[in-house]
């Protein structure tokens, strides 16, 4: 089913006992408040995308999301208040988190980051008010260099896996 929200466009599909959407744009950017305050839980991003814009997904209703190695920017208040977020996966290819981007993503129990090297973060309160024992996991050898990072402000606990 194509869906049209706005300016932009995703379809959903049922597979695997759970409903997924998929947003087509012909710029491989998730555009500012693409998905906010939409009921989506579960969304597969295509590996191309390549931006996720400010607000994109705002207290948007998220369980889970895994970024695309494409990404290189995660834009100001992306998931901002995104409550129902555990989960999240950041691709290689992040190099920038910007301001207040999980603000109040009070689930968030766990990030897996998979850069090399810690993106950069705002200062701003990028992961501000996320649930308080929340995970940091980082590829194997990476752990020092995301404790002597920004990261260390926001993730008591910051562990080493392959993923």
């Amino acid at each position: 089913t194509i869906i049209r929200g706005g300016d932009y466009y995703y379809y959903e599909t049922s597979s695997g006992g759970g409903t997924y959407y998929y947003y087509i744009q012909h710029d491989n950017v998730i555009g500012q408040w693409m998905f906010a305050k939409i009921g989506l839980k579960n969304l597969v991003l295509p590996t191309q995308t390549t931006e996720i814009i400010r607000d994109a997904f705002d207290h948007s209703s998220l369980e889970y999301l895994t970024i695309p190695d494409a990404v290189t920017t995660i834009g100001d208040f992306s998931f901002y208040s995104s409550r129902s977020l555990t989960n999240v996966t950041i691709g290689t290819g992040v190099t920038t988190i910007g301001r207040s981007a999980f603000y109040y993503c009070t689930s968030l129990s766990e990030v897996t980051c998979n850069p090399t090297t810690p993106p950069t973060l705002d200062e701003t309160g990028v992961f501000s008010n996320i649930a308080g024992s929340a995970t940091l996991f980082v590829p194997i050898g990476c752990a020092s260099a995301y404790r002597s990072s920004d990261w260390a402000n926001w993730f008591t606990t910051i562990e080493e896996v392959t993923r």
